[in-house]
């Protein structure tokens, strides 16, 4: 279960409101503390290489700056040790548009610790905070069903959503969420030809199947050597032409083109 710690709320030059959350789940309660976010509001970056522009899988970050309330200097300070002290991925960032009608999620990720910038300065301390979403920490999550093969078929749908419940924030979609927004316009021939016969629509995300066993091999002592979770979405995406991205709260499934 998720708590509030802090919320911010501004409004931007186009007049769009919007609110920022620091959430936790290593804590046991809201805080319901209030921060002033520095005049640039956020920073949201996604990570181009200018090398490769067909890049499968775009993660994203986003920096802000947290001005310390020196009249809650006891809520700041436990927000420091909760920095130091809890799990990857426990401590996030969650943003939301137009929060006073519609309360629109448009992008979360986990704080990097490590990246947070607490000057020793007084007053109004101006702490950067750094956050990602999670799609390059896949790297380091392997492919299977905590701890198990995954067995039989599934549709490549049903893998994207495997992969996107292995992001630390993924708990923030619920069952009425839409998690994952894709367009189609790779169509195999042997698939169109099927599409065409039946008069079907090109639904192949949806209909085609993928063995689980593909994603994992039998060393010489006959245990399970799993791919990255990272490794099975970048495969996806080069096999489908599309690049994977977080953007308006869910991610993307896109063609390159």
């Amino acid at each position: 279960m998720s708590f509030t710690l802090f919320t911010s709320e501004f409004t931007d030059i186009s007049n769009e409101d919007w609110e920022i959350k620091i959430v936790s789940q290593g804590t046991a309660s809201d805080w319901g503390k209030v921060f002033k976010v520095g005049p640039d509001g956020f920073r949201l970056n996604y990570d181009f290489d200018e090398y490769d522009r067909c890049k499968p899988v775009i993660g994203s970050r986003v920096q802000l700056t947290m001005y310390q309330d020196d009249t809650e200097t006891t809520s700041f300070e436990a927000f420091y040790d909760l920095l130091s002290s809890v799990e990857e991925g426990l401590l996030r960032i969650e943003i939301y548009k137009d929060q006073d009608a519609t309360n629109t999620l448009f992008w979360t990720g986990e704080i990097l610790p490590e990246q947070t910038i607490i000057p020793d300065e007084f007053p109004n301390a101006a702490i950067t905070l750094t956050a990602v979403d999670g799609l390059a920490n896949l790297k380091g999550i392997k492919y299977n069903n905590d701890g198990a093969a995954y067995t039989g078929t599934t549709t490549v749908l049903g893998h994207l959503h495997n992969l996107i419940q292995k992001l630390h924030v993924a708990d923030i979609w619920t069952a009425t969420d839409i998690e994952l927004k894709f367009f189609e316009d790779f169509i195999g021939k042997e698939y169109k030809d099927y599409i065409d016969g039946g008069s079907l629509q090109n639904k192949q995300l949806q209909n085609a199947q993928i063995a689980q066993d593909t994603y994992y091999k039998k060393d010489e002592d006959n245990n399970n050597e799993y791919f990255s979770s990272y490794e099975v979405l970048e495969s996806l995406a080069l096999s489908f032409n599309a690049c994977v991205f977080m953007s308006e709260g869910s991610i993307w499934w896109v063609p390159l083109g």
